[in-house]
């Protein structure tokens, strides 16, 4: 029918487990209208058949598809099993040159491919394909134990099994640093480096995965290359990727930033928790910081307790009353007399003490007498008719003076007759039979009154007869003139 169809055939070198043949060359020949194959066989273990033998079998075959043509040895087309006859195929004259298996077992997507030593029927898709050995990316016993093929798990490249193979799995394991990227591997190239470690894995280490230098960093699988590290970031050796160095952070190493104020960046860090630290409650750092010690105590707090560990973290407390605290770990007292609430952050905000005053904290000086200070720049001084002890701090150490009355000192008046006022506020009444000029201020101010005589002791006595008592001292007793006389 004038089509024209092209059979491959290659030589095939056999795995020293094999018992089949060491050596099996095919030929083949293209011709047109006609089809013609010629095989030679070279092994130890069966008599190749003749020339003609094989023609006649394959001439007995009804043809109904054309073989694509191959062009190397890894995708060559196997047509011949001089060893195996099944699926009613015809054989040649003599019943010794085998038959066509139909079955194949070829690359995922490639080119038809069947196993070492065997011959397919290529014109049959699948005759028999469940009596057959393990599709590519499989493993599992080879006939004639049951067929359970599994699918090759990932780390591992499973070629599949050819007819008449060992019995054991073909299951390869990937070479040292490589794996595959999912299950059903078939091939060594599926084999990838893994990320840190960089390259083509092959069994011989001397060219296989490297592993990946400091300052750089190994993606690995499909990206098997070695990248330096981006500016501010660094690895160690054996790394995927690189991290932002100390006082960087990012979301990824493309990405390193300087470290924002009020927080540190260690470095080496992947999660973003842990590339930038918050600096713990009252406490503050300057941008491109490092290490928990970056961070001081605000202005306000200091640290009671300082940490022996020079990367910990300070524990930051208010500045205490009377000591103003500019940050960091110290608290500074107050100069002397003077004083501060608590949180203060300057010398600023001490003042003088209450019974002190002065321009500012270091010049305080003591509240003079007659005057009263709450505490600040200047005393106050007491109201009229008033008077107070040095170092007063309030209005209420204010009294009235001596010879003034009044409950306090915006009320004094002068002390009223009959009583004497020692001041402070104090106002006593005279004793009996004596009385007092009005602004009295010691007892002795009290005298007898007229018509009374002062004794010794001070006590007063009526008048005696004949004689009047003016109530003035010293001598309050005077006789009546002659030819007076008086009542006692």
């Amino acid at each position: 029918n004038n089509r024209e169809y092209r059979y491959e055939a290659v030589q095939i070198l056999h795995s020293a487990k094999s018992s089949r043949s060491n050596r099996l060359l095919v030929a083949s020949v293209s011709m047109l209208g006609a089809l013609l194959v010629v095989a030679v066989f070279m092994g130890a273990a069966q008599t190749a058949p003749a020339p003609s033998e094989v023609s006649e079998a394959v001439k007995s075959l009804v043809t109904t598809s054309k073989l694509p043509s191959v062009h190397n040895a890894e995708h060559a087309h196997s047509l011949y099993d001089p060893t195996f006859s099944e699926d009613g195929v015809p054989t040649s004259p003599g019943g010794s040159t085998g038959v066509f298996t139909g079955h194949s077992m070829g690359t995922k997507g490639g080119p038809l491919t069947f196993g070492p030593g065997t011959y397919f029927n290529v014109f049959d898709a699948d005759s028999g394909g469940d009596r057959g050995p393990c599709d590519p990316g499989q493993h599992g016993p080879a006939p004639p134990a049951a067929r359970k093929c599994t699918e090759c798990d990932v780390g591992m490249w499973c070629p599949g099994q050819p007819y008449g193979g060992a019995p054991e799995d073909v299951l390869n394991e990937c070479p040292l640093h490589s794996t595959t990227l999912e299950r059903g591997a078939y091939k060594l190239s599926d084999c990838l480096c893994v990320p840190g470690w960089w390259g083509v894995a092959k069994y011989t280490a001397a060219v296989s995965c490297k592993m990946c230098t400091a300052d750089s960093y190994c993606p690995g699988e499909s990206n098997a290359v070695s990248i330096p590290c981006p500016l501010h970031s660094s690895s160690a050796a054996e790394a995927a990727q690189c991290t932002c160095d100390a006082s960087y952070f990012g979301e990824t190493h493309d990405d390193c930033r300087p470290c924002v104020a009020g927080s540190y960046c260690p470095g080496g860090e992947i999660e973003m928790n842990k590339q930038i630290v918050a600096c713990a409650a009252a406490s503050d750092s300057p941008t491109s910081s490092d290490d928990a010690a970056d961070c001081l105590c605000i202005p306000g707090y200091y640290e009671p307790t300082p940490s022996t560990t020079s990367s910990a973290a300070p524990e930051c407390v208010a500045c205490p009353h009377s000591f103003f605290c500019p940050g960091g770990a110290t608290a500074v007292p107050c100069p002397t007399n003077s004083e501060s609430g608590a949180g203060s952050s300057s010398i600023d905000t001490c003042s003088c003490k209450q019974g002190y005053y002065g321009a500012n904290a270091e010049t305080c000086e003591v509240c003079p007498a007659g005057s009263f200070c709450p505490g600040g720049a200047a005393p106050t001084s007491c109201p009229s008719d008033s008077d107070s002890p040095e170092g007063s701090t309030k209005k209420g150490d204010c009294t009235c003076n001596s010879g003034y009355a009044g409950s306090d000192a915006s009320h004094c008046q002068l002390c009223p007759a009959g009583f004497f006022c020692p001041g402070h506020g104090v106002v006593t009444l005279c004793r009996p039979g004596t009385t007092s000029m009005t602004g009295s201020a010691p007892h002795t101010a009290c005298n007898c009154k007229a018509g009374y005589q002062e004794q010794a002791d001070s006590s007063c006595l009526l008048c005696p007869a004949d004689s009047f008592c003016s109530g003035t001292p010293p001598t309050n007793l005077t006789p009546c003139p002659t030819y007076a006389t008086s009542a006692e």
